[in-house]
């Protein structure tokens, strides 16, 4: 039996209910990598809602604290918070 683990990648993420927050309230704030795939229609902003274009070139719906992340090859996904914290963890929070 050959045993598998997964690569090290890191990703850039943004929750739904802050992307929602800031595009009504303060744009310049968001990422510039969710600005370049807004522009690209990739991402589509509703009340509520985010849909995104992922890697498969389906749409995906984002909302609460669901988060948007793109990869080292700038493709977009959607996780719900709890999956994303399990894979990825953030390097500068606190122990």
């Amino acid at each position: 039996m050959i045993v598998y683990q997964t690569k090290h990648k890191t990703v850039s993420g943004i929750s739904a209910e802050k992307v929602i927050s800031l595009s009504k309230d303060n744009w310049s704030k968001l990422p510039t990598w969710f600005k370049k795939q807004f522009q690209e229609n990739k991402i589509m902003i509703g009340g509520s809602v985010v849909q995104v274009e992922c890697r498969d070139r389906c749409l995906r719906d984002a909302k609460g604290t669901d988060m948007i992340f793109i990869d080292d090859k700038n493709k977009l996904s959607v996780m719900n918070e709890k999956e994303f914290l399990e894979v990825y963890e953030d390097p500068f929070a606190n122990k």
